[in-house]
């Protein structure tokens, strides 16, 4: 082991080396390198800035006064904005907004706490959802601990069992009454003037259903991405971080050549950012008493309707952007009877 003034620089099986900095006051900084060079360089930057009272406003902060909300405002401020799409982004600031252990000291907060917030939760929404939140919650933890110092020992979510029923995919598929329903809701016509973002709403839904594309990417698409003689769409930097080519229907094609009309080649196709989008929903929703809906839900019936017509599972994956086949399996719905029939 090698030490300097207050670290100690240690290399692990030949290869990488971990500078470790215990200083009374400060809770122990630790970081891996490939080289003990760059170990020492951090070290004596971290020791430095420690001496002079410069040292991460966070981590100078004690632990004794410190709260969970410094840690998750901090999250929100300097890594969240790098998300994609609304959902992982929208259950941040809804735990920062709700979680009654936001305000308890950091130094005190517990596997307990977490559990009460589970139990809690569970009560309000379904259990998939608790399990989204609660890995929105480690991964803040998680970040904090290995990235910023901060004096926990270890991620008090580790600890904490899944909601039962977590696992249990959601398979609901839109009826067409449900369609209908929804469209009326939001006075969807296909012959009605486009001005407002709430006109929008009908349109989104219908591509989902037709596309099985995500909101985000609904919401992300520009007239230039519409490729309308070689009968595809091209989304950018999608949720799994690939360019991909979406196929389309006729009836897709129909849909966005109306959207399309009159606008420039870089113009939103659908000129709301997912966040609105799905606030509107929500609003439809309520008002025609399908509040057990959710606009992902699209992606389900799209894939499920697909299926019938694609009946070689990587076709389906083209157009849907499955990576994996167990992926898939949670949007393909075929009933036994339809499978039957294909069997003869």
């Amino acid at each position: 082991m090698y030490h300097c003034t207050m670290a100690s620089i240690k290399q692990y099986r030949g290869k990488t080396w971990r500078a470790i900095i215990r200083r009374k006051g400060f809770p122990v900084q630790s970081k891996t390198f490939e080289s003990k060079k760059d170990a020492e360089a951090w070290a004596a930057v971290i020791e430095a800035r420690m001496g002079v009272g410069q040292f991460d406003g966070l981590q100078l902060k004690a632990a004794k006064t410190m709260i969970v909300r410094d840690v998750f405002e901090r999250f929100e401020r300097e890594v969240a904005p790098g998300y994609k799409g609304r959902n992982s982004l929208g259950i941040l600031k809804r735990v920062i907004r709700d979680a009654y252990f936001m305000d308890v000291v950091l130094s005190r907060i517990t596997p307990l706490d977490i559990r009460q917030w589970r139990d809690d939760r569970a009560k309000e929404i379904q259990p998939q959802s608790v399990h989204r939140e609660l890995n929105a919650i480690s991964g803040v933890f998680t970040h904090a601990i290995k990235e910023w110092g901060v004096p926990l020992a270890v991620n008090p979510c580790h600890a904490v069992s899944r909601y039962k029923g977590a696992d249990k995919a959601r398979d609901k598929v839109w009826t067409p009454a449900d369609v209908k329903t929804l469209l009326d809701a939001v006075g969807w016509r296909e012959d009605m003037p486009l001005g407002e973002g709430r006109d929008y709403v009908g349109w989104a839904l219908l591509l989902g259903i037709e596309t099985a594309m995500r909101i985000g990417e609904l919401c992300a698409l520009r007239v230039s991405d519409f490729h309308q003689a070689e009968q595809y769409c091209q989304l950018r930097d999608t949720k799994n971080g690939d360019d991909r080519q979406v196929p389309l229907s006729t009836t897709a094609i129909k849909y966005l050549a109306i959207l399309c009309k009159g606008k420039k080649p870089d113009d939103k196709i659908i000129p709301l950012i997912a966040a609105t989008l799905g606030e509107y929903f929500l609003e439809a929703r309520k008002k025609c008493g399908l509040e057990h809906l959710v606009f992902h839900d699209s992606r389900h019936t799209a894939a499920t309707q697909l299926s019938t017509k694609l009946a070689n599972v990587l076709e389906l994956s083209a157009v849907t952007g499955h990576r994996s086949l167990r992926s898939l399996q949670r949007y393909y719905h075929p009933t036994p009877a339809s499978i039957a029939g294909k069997l003869g």
